[in-house]
């Protein structure tokens, strides 16, 4: 099993982490009435967590999105094969 196949989970934990966190560091923001978008807003003075944090998930979904095309197109491309 290859360790890049975590990449998907680790992914996850990291935008649930990073939108944690940036909620927690801004006290006036309410889930319930906001959106999570405003955490990433200009003039924000942390911002840049929520917005670093999002970037970096897409770069890992993205490298696990590669993986796993590649994963299931040899493993459709054998089935088809072998019949």
């Amino acid at each position: 099993m290859s360790r890049v196949c975590l990449l998907g989970p680790l992914a996850l934990i990291i935008a649930w982490a990073t939108i944690f966190v940036s909620i927690m560091v801004n006290p006036w923001f309410n889930l319930f009435k906001g959106a999570l978008s405003d955490l990433g807003a200009l003039g924000l003075g942390t911002n840049y967590i929520f917005n670093t944090g999002l970037i970096l998930t897409g770069i890992v979904f993205a490298i696990y999105a590669g993986f796993l095309e590649r994963v299931l197109r040899n493993r459709v491309c054998q089935r088809f094969l072998n019949r």
